[in-house]
């Protein structure tokens, strides 16, 4: 399950449930399996909708609705607009539905993110975020195609949330760094992040409309393959195409809610070759996901007070089909790349913010709660 929460005695035939937007609904019932010394404590749960017909033969109720529900309610996350990375002057806010499946940003909720532009267009080709002064973060294989060694033509866009916005600010890219251990495969990038340098010098005093994404070291006691941990809520943003079959970038910035899946999901583990320096994140059923023209931007996980990214758009197969889940990389992994390179120009990453929050414990058996990503496991309290 979740990190060291388990099933205890006295859990099984209690439900596990899932968020549907505006309600919970129970999906399973809790059967067998974890516990306190376990080393990898598998938990089994019964499939409920395998036994929707059983269930309305016995109770002669049933269980179907033709009631409306409600549309879900958006999710505002209060920023601290004081701090210097994650945050726009606007909150962010998240709907539950189904940028492939996403909705329309906010404006300057956002400010951390740019687009990419090739060839001295004013086409978008990727995205990226601003990591300090002089420096942006993307993907590598968005160079694939074009000479790292000459990079006039390339420009990047920040402070719009309308990729046409006249008021954008434009800057030139003058440098490229690609990781050397870029892989340049089709559908199995390894180590596929890059940054860029900018001819001129963001001045963030004097623009609320761009800000630096913020990137912190983990703690060293924590696993690099559990960053960000498996259920996460998360959040991918892009001008990417809205249906993979129709080649329309959106004029709006788009956003959507996805979760991270577990590394030993089979349908991550067919789809990434390292748990160290990528990740997998969507939802099962599809239906959300990044798609083309999104690579390069960034996944956050909110921090409590700010948004962390935690990835970048990567690869895929298709965009947002059931059982591909997308690819990121997991840029806990690329920490000290990253670092050492915006040092050799006197930038840096911004420093770890502090948080007043109460760290989670070994296996205590006493969890009354449990979220799994959009799932709800309701526990019962153990006492010897």
């Amino acid at each position: 399950m979740f990190g060291k929460q388990i099933l205890i005695l006295g859990d099984s035939g209690g439900p596990i449930l899932q968020w549907k937007g505006t309600y919970w609904e129970q999906v399973g019932i809790t059967s067998y399996g974890g516990g306190c010394h376990h080393s990898d404590p598998l938990s089994i749960f019964t499939r409920l909708t395998y036994y929707f017909d059983w269930i309305e033969s016995v109770i002669k109720i049933s269980l179907t609705t033709t009631t409306r529900k409600p549309p879900p309610q958006p999710v505002s996350y209060a920023c601290d607009k004081t701090l210097s990375c994650g945050c726009g002057m606007s909150d962010v806010a998240l709907v539950s539905s189904r940028i492939v499946g996403g909705e329309n940003a906010i404006k300057n909720s956002w400010p951390m993110i740019v687009s990419l532009r090739f060839n001295g267009t004013n086409n978008h080709s990727c995205g990226g975020t601003i990591l300090s002064n002089s420096y942006i973060l993307t993907a590598a294989h968005c160079f694939r195609r074009i000479s790292i060694d000459d990079p006039r033509g390339i420009t990047i866009a920040a402070g719009m949330l309308n990729r046409s916005d006249p008021l954008q600010i434009i800057r030139n890219v003058d440098r490229i760094y690609i990781h050397p251990n870029f892989t340049n495969l089709p559908d199995d990038y390894r180590h596929d992040v890059a940054l860029l340098h900018i001819d001129q010098p963001f001045v963030f005093a004097s623009n609320s409309n761009i800000t630096k994404t913020c990137i912190h070291r983990i703690n060293p006691l924590i696993p690099v393959s559990e960053n960000p941990k498996n259920g996460s809520r998360l959040a991918v943003i892009g001008w990417g195409l809205l249906l993979q079959q129709v080649p329309f970038i959106p004029e709006i910035l788009q956003q959507a809610e996805i979760f991270a899946i577990d590394n030993r999901d089979p349908t991550c583990s067919v789809s990434i070759n390292n748990t160290d320096f990528l990740f997998c994140s969507g939802l099962y059923e599809g239906e959300k996901d990044s798609c083309q023209g999104d690579s390069g931007g960034p996944i956050f996980q909110w921090a409590g007070k700010y948004w962390e990214q935690v990835g970048i758009v990567s690869h895929g197969k298709g965009c947002a089909i059931a059982g591909f889940p997308g690819v990121y990389v997991r840029l806990s992994y690329y920490y000290n790349w990253i670092e050492e390179i915006l040092k050799r120009d006197g930038e840096h990453l911004e420093p770890e913010i502090t948080q007043t929050t109460t760290p989670n414990t070994a296996c205590t058996c006493k969890f009354n709660i449990l979220t799994f990503g959009s799932l709800l496991l309701l526990f019962l309290p153990y006492r010897t």
